[in-house]
């Protein structure tokens, strides 16, 4: 990904982690940049290990961006998704690879010299449609309805990273969007 002067952009990295796929979505501002997938490796069983190499696949995805030639220091703000909780049989608990995962995204995005920030799954939800029990089906109408220019065909995992990114820069610059969110249909 080629950035020719990141001084001159407001740059946010926006990511669905998750051990096997990982939804990226990079905003110049409120205006989609680049938008992929993640695949971890299937050959690779230890979730940590795995996730290690999708990092790796992420720094040859976003190139220059990483590390600006001129001052270097990092112009992206990365935002993630925070691990929910799952329940078992009536008891709630962590999904432990996902939170390693987090906390090594997080270690990450610092070590470039990031700004990071983490949100809650029910936060997001409530900022774009104002119910933390929102659908999925719902959070990708309201992101393809706010942002025309999102790809049509995106995994689920792409939309959850636009949805974080929307959430983020609204948070940021309520309003940038052209539409107040949360996104109320009439």
């Amino acid at each position: 990904m080629q950035i020719p002067n990141p001084h001159e952009h407001r740059l946010t990295l926006a990511i669905d982690p998750g051990t096997r796929q990982m939804g990226v979505a990079v905003y110049d501002y409120t205006t989609i940049h680049k938008t992929f997938t993640i695949k971890g490796p299937g050959k690779i069983k230890d979730a940590d290990l795995r996730f290690m190499e999708m990092l790796g696949m992420l720094e040859e995805q976003l190139g220059n961006t990483l590390r600006c030639e001129f001052c270097e220091h990092s112009h992206l703000d990365m935002v993630f998704e925070d691990p929910q909780y799952i329940r078992l049989k009536g008891k709630a608990r962590p999904i432990e690879p996902l939170f390693r995962a987090a906390g090594m995204l997080h270690y990450w995005g610092r070590n470039y010299g990031m700004s990071v920030h983490r949100y809650k799954v029910g936060q997001i939800k409530l900022g774009i449609s104002g119910r933390t029990a929102a659908s999925k089906t719902e959070i990708e109408r309201i992101v393809t309805t706010i942002l025309p220019d999102a790809p049509p065909n995106a995994t689920d995992d792409v939309y959850d990273a636009l949805s974080i990114g929307m959430f983020h820069l609204d948070q940021r610059f309520p309003g940038c969007f052209g539409t107040a969110l949360p996104y109320v249909e009439l």
